[in-house]
């Protein structure tokens, strides 16, 4: 970063505009927004972020994850997540002093391309949608997991300082992973949760925090445990290595995230590890999947990704790959489109869950048969397989409506995975 301007005349030490590249599709063309920021984390002297907020006020303190998100009107915005820092300080008449450092949760700030502060959210039920990405600074959230994890002691209050199944933290592998939930339509952060000095190498918990609140998923009464990330990381690496024939390669498993695999839903078994591949510093190179209750690593697949391949393409051989080798008589994902003519419609409710069920004609492709085969059958429409705005689709579902839709067969009956088109 210099002082003066460049080629173009354009101020150094400014941002110049933003570039948005769609990573689940490479032949989707860049999105360039001509936008100028005079300040961010990364400028210097009188533009670098902590100075700004610093003016505002000597006690917050931004955290490392401010991001860039467009507003309704198209304008780009700066959001930062931010805590408040507060001094302690108690002294008795010999000037002996003890000082400490506390600090809670400020909220979010939002600043427009000139660096003037438009907004200070310190009720996340304020928060507009294009400001809620991410609304706790990751350091805070990170350090207050981690203090509270320790302080979980259970029936061994009185010895505190010996170490106990309940404590709970995060491991050095790990961080916050930011994952946007298609069916509650909120970006969400999540951190895993280990047991602190532990040899166990399984996960306890998860922690999800968003603008509804910080929420704690107890495992401890789970059985069996999910493997921890690091043995999800060691179990892709070494099917990497096994697949390709020899360690000397540039493909590395990153990033692995806990998901449902959208096969049966009865419990925490249906979730598996699934991990993206990353080719040298190049571009998306394939996804895997373990299973995290399987501790030998045996059971996990590869599915690598062409130059052009979408991240939707590869994801769902991956699956395909992972449930035969489970023994599952069909896929659970399948790229066909199927039609259903609509003849009657309705709905009832299981465990607290409301199904909608259409009878019509279905012309579907049977797994393995490119010839399509019609049939009058019933669909399931439920919330575990669609996401909020498909779902509202459905509850305006009505007799004699034709349906476009994807659809994949579980114990003898359809389920609609995605609404294509109603008419």
């Amino acid at each position: 970063i210099r002082v003066g301007t460049d080629n173009a005349e354009r101020k150094r030490n400014t941002i110049f505009g933003f570039a948005g590249v769609d990573l689940t599709d490479p032949t989707k063309e860049i999105v360039v927004v001509e936008q100028s920021f005079a300040i961010g984390h990364y400028l210097a002297r009188q533009k670098t972020l902590n100075r700004i907020i610093w003016k505002i006020n000597p006690n917050y303190r931004a955290g490392d994850n401010s991001y860039f998100s467009m507003n309704d009107d198209d304008e780009m915005r700066l959001l930062v997540p931010y805590s408040i820092s507060k001094s302690w300080r108690v002294e008795d008449t010999s000037d002996i002093a003890m000082a400490t450092y506390l600090e809670k949760l400020g909220g979010v700030l939002e600043f427009d391309s000139e660096g003037n502060l438009i907004e200070d959210y310190t009720d996340f039920a304020l928060l507009p949608d294009y400001a809620r990405i991410q609304c706790y600074p990751e350091d805070w959230l990170e350090f207050n997991i981690n203090k509270w994890g320790r302080h979980r002691k259970g029936d061994h209050e009185f010895a505190y300082f010996f170490t106990t199944s309940e404590q709970l933290g995060i491991s050095w592998f790990d961080d916050v992973r930011v994952i946007y939930d298609a069916n509650e339509g909120e970006t969400s952060q999540y951190i895993m949760l280990t047991q602190p000095e532990s040899e166990s190498q399984l996960l306890r918990g998860a922690i999800k925090a968003n603008a509804s609140g910080i929420f704690f998923f107890d495992w401890s009464d789970l059985s069996p445990k999910p493997i921890d990330t690091l043995n999800a990381i060691q179990h892709c690496a070494t099917a990497l290595d096994i697949e390709i024939g020899t360690t000397d390669h540039n493909f590395y498993p990153i990033l692995p995230l806990l998901f449902p695999i959208r096969d049966t839903y009865l419990n925490m078994t249906d979730y598996a590890y699934v991990v993206p591949i990353q080719l040298s510093n190049i571009r998306f190179g394939g996804v895997c999947i373990t299973n995290p209750f399987d501790p030998s690593g045996v059971q996990t697949v590869i599915e690598f990704a062409e130059e052009l391949d979408t991240v939707d393409d590869v994801l769902n051989e991956a699956l395909n790959s992972y449930f035969l080798m489970l023994g599952a008589e069909t896929p659970t994902v399948d790229n066909k489109t199927e039609t259903l003519n609509i003849t009657a419609y309705t709905s009832f409710e299981q465990d607290g869950d409301t199904i909608y069920v259409a009878y019509g004609n279905l012309t579907s492709y049977p797994y393995g048969n490119s010839t399509p085969f019609a049939e009058n059958t019933t669909v399931w429409f439920t919330q575990d397989f669609l996401n909020v705005s498909q779902w509202q689709q459905v509850i305006f579902l009505q007799v004699g409506d034709v349906l476009e839709l994807n659809v994949t067969e579980v114990n003898e009956i359809f389920y609609c995975l995605e609404i294509i088109s109603v008419t």
